[in-house]
């Protein structure tokens, strides 16, 4: 919404742009061993490559968010005007997003008619 809710402004249109633009971006992160690219504390879209559901995160081209352990993701585009949150009673085997948390994903931009491109999903 902009940043906005019931006519409040929660967040700056700077700060909701610093949440999707990408500030640092690595191809071996220290910690999780995948391809990483962050901005302002979320993670941001990377392109699906041969590290496919060992973490890999596709969302909108102006989406943040964080996938997390097991499979679980909270996420915004608010280009797309959408959000979405996923915790699974059953964690998944991988230390962050799996296929069943970005099925999730995909299925959502899918119900809006968008489609994926090797590096986001787009209208």
């Amino acid at each position: 919404m902009g940043g906005t809710l019931n006519d409040v402004k929660l967040v700056s249109h700077d700060a909701l742009t610093r949440m999707y633009v990408t500030t640092n971006a690595t191809h071996d992160d220290a910690t999780l061993r995948i391809p990483l690219r962050v901005a302002s504390g979320f993670m941001t879209s990377r392109e699906v490559s041969r590290h496919a559901f060992r973490g890999h995160y596709h969302v909108g081209r102006v989406a943040f968010g964080h996938p997390g352990m097991g499979g679980s993701v909270g996420m915004c585009d608010h280009e797309a005007g959408l959000s979405l949150g996923y915790v699974m009673n059953q964690l998944g085997s991988t230390p962050s997003l799996n296929p069943r948390g970005q099925l999730l994903v995909d299925k959502m931009y899918e119900c809006i008619g968008w489609r994926k491109t090797s590096h986001h999903w787009r209208p």
